[in-house]
């Protein structure tokens, strides 16, 4: 899974592999490793409850989805789930889910042979 943040925005996307991992157990986590400094953790999770939330604590984040958007998620060709967290003390947090697609143009080093056909490739 990959993990992308920048400024106030949480962006997770998840392989085909990951996906069915998630839909199996309900939940799919990945680390980070800094060595002996410790680790972060990032995982999503299917929640019975009506909204999707993000909860950190130090060295983990959580995005919680309820199971029916993850459900309809999993199950279908929907790319990406969206969802804007009002924060009354900051600027709201976007939240973004997605299905990984292979790129368009090959990447030296990188294995994509997970990754969702991309919608883009005209062969």
């Amino acid at each position: 899974m990959k993990l992308r943040i920048k400024d106030n925005s949480i962006r997770l996307r998840l392989t085909k592999s990951e996906v069915a991992e998630l839909a199996d157990k309900g939940s799919f986590e990945s680390q980070i490793n800094f060595g002996p400094d410790g680790k972060m953790t990032y995982a999503i999770i299917e929640t019975s409850t009506d909204f999707i939330d993000v909860k950190y604590e130090p060295n983990r984040i959580e995005v919680q989805v309820p199971k029916n958007k993850m459900d309809n998620w999993v199950n279908t060709d929907l790319v990406s789930i969206k969802y804007l967290k009002e924060l009354f003390d900051a600027p709201d947090l976007q939240i973004l889910i997605e299905k990984d697609f292979a790129c368009l143009t090959e990447r030296t080093g990188e294995d994509e042979s997970d990754a969702y056909p991309n919608p883009n490739l005209t062969c």
